[in-house]
């Protein structure tokens, strides 16, 4: 007897152990990885701020090829956005939108999951560097209800499951961005440069 009643007070200590870190949990998920890319920050700023390129290096884009995705008109800058179906689990449903583009400096995104509550932003912060321009890559998932098990998705899940999936994006974001030519310097027509300097005379 005495025995159970020693596992029964173990078992309480660790249920009581659980709820508490279950109550800890702050219902707000923040990630963020950073790397730099060899590249000039206007290259990396085109690439990120332009939802056409995702397909080329986001991981989720290529779990399924029969994912189906509709762009909007404008594919890049505020307003931008895109909607995903599919059958695979990992990818599921949603939507993705730019909710603020500061030319070469940021791009802030909002997303929606399918059924999933909550609210959920991601972000490219980008600063130059002597070694080119270093690319912070961030998600801020926030729980809606503070229900327990959303909160232990959005405070856990999103920092320990995501996390290698966002580093591998920045290694493919960085393999991509790197391959593509450097945009070519605009020259101006010598036709303009006349008609510039009469307009000045």
């Amino acid at each position: 007897m005495k025995s159970l009643k020693i596992i029964g007070i173990i078992m309480l200590v660790l249920a009581l152990s659980a709820v508490g870190f279950i109550m800890s949990l702050s219902g707000e998920g923040k990630l963020e990885r950073t790397t730099t890319i060899n590249a000039p920050i206007e290259k990396v700023f085109m690439v990120v701020n332009d939802f056409a390129y995702a397909k080329d290096w986001s991981p989720w884009m290529q779990i399924d090829p029969n994912a189906v995705y509709v762009y909007s008109e404008n594919t890049a800058g505020l307003g931008a956005n895109y909607t995903w179906e599919s059958d695979n689990e990992q990818v599921g449903n949603g939507r993705q939108e730019i909710i603020e583009s500061i030319p070469n400096e940021l791009v802030n995104t909002r997303m929606v999951f399918g059924d999933m509550v909550g609210d959920y932003t991601a972000a490219f912060i980008l600063k130059h560097t002597n070694e080119g321009t270093e690319v912070t890559w961030t998600l801020v998932s926030k729980a809606s209800n503070g229900g327990v098990m959303e909160k232990f998705f959005v405070d856990y899940i999103s920092s320990n499951v995501i996390g290698p999936t966002y580093e591998e994006g920045l290694e493919k974001l960085n393999s991509f961005i790197v391959g593509l030519p450097n945009p070519e310097p605009e020259i101006m027509q010598p036709d303009s440069m006349v008609l510039e300097m009469e307009e000045v005379m």
